[in-house]
């Protein structure tokens, strides 16, 4: 009885590497998303993989968020997070004539923040309360 024997190698197609990669991911429940430029980011609000995962020149950190809650009014202009100089402020459209920003901490009772918004460029410019507990914040006509 004569035995062959063969050595198989199997070809496959060179496969393209891509520009960003992620090593892990975790399916969880809730949260939303946010947009920039040509990136886009879904994710939970308390993700239990809290930690860093970053590469180059971004970074993605999980965990429970400590921003204030933005809430918009509907047919009402626009708040959001503005970064100027790495200092993060609530920001709206400077072009928004009788609209003032609310605060709450229980969302049952709401008082106006006090004193005028700064402007900056074309966005009426606040920086957050950060002391005590978390806000919520609100336009409102």
């Amino acid at each position: 009885m004569k035995l062959t024997r063969a050595l198989i190698i199997p070809l496959t197609a060179g496969l393209a590497a891509a520009a960003y990669t992620l090593n892990w991911a975790t399916l969880d429940g809730g949260g939303g998303q946010s947009s920039g430029g040509n990136y886009t980011v879904a994710g939970t609000i308390g993700q239990p993989d809290a930690g860093t995962m970053n590469g180059g020149l971004y970074a993605v950190t999980g965990g429970f968020w400590a921003m204030p809650e933005l809430l918009q009014t509907p047919n009402g202009p626009p708040l959001q997070y503005l970064s100027i100089t790495g200092t993060m402020y609530l920001a709206w459209p400077a072009a928004s004539p009788g609209w003032r920003l609310e605060t709450s901490t229980n969302l049952t009772s709401w008082s106006t923040v006090p004193g005028t918004p700064a402007v900056s460029g074309n966005y009426n410019i606040v920086l957050p309360d950060s002391s005590g507990p978390r806000r919520c914040y609100r336009l409102t006509f």
